[in-house]
């Protein structure tokens, strides 16, 4: 009996869904979008976890058109999340984004970084003139 915090705690201790929540402190409604590429997630994704975070009591919606217009949902939550803010940032909880922190490498991928590996001095990256892929096999 009592109150449940375990699906509010669970909707927040999400990496993604926290990032989204995080978009959202600044105390303005920002479109899906906005609120997936302040995450680094897909719309796909955002859009799921914009789902739960509606049904969860955590975030409102308001449809403008073809846009969903997301915020927080209630003074309540954002009072829980400026709290665990507060928690975290005197306990040493800092979040770190993963991946290159070079806004230049940021824009490259992993392929791209394959690909132009081949085009190094020498051919490859370890500089043995030699192509890093064996030739295609001929046909019999």
């Amino acid at each position: 009996e009592g109150p449940d915090i375990s699906r509010a705690a669970t909707m927040i201790g999400e990496p993604a869904r926290a990032e989204m929540l995080l978009a959202l402190m600044g105390g303005q409604a920002l479109t899906l979008g906005e609120i997936a590429r302040a995450a680094g997630i897909g719309l796909p994704t955002a859009s799921a976890h914009a789902t739960a975070l509606i049904d969860a009591g955590l975030v409102a919606e308001r449809k403008a058109g073809r846009h969903r217009y997301l915020r927080i949902a209630s003074a309540e939550a954002a009072h829980a999340l400026e709290a665990l803010l507060g928690f975290a940032t005197s306990a040493g909880q800092m979040r770190l984004r993963p991946g290159p922190t070079d806004p230049a490498m940021a824009k490259t991928t992993c392929l791209q970084y394959r690909a132009n590996a081949n085009h190094w001095p020498g051919g490859n990256s370890r500089g043995t003139g030699q192509k890093r892929f064996p030739p295609p096999r001929q046909l019999l």
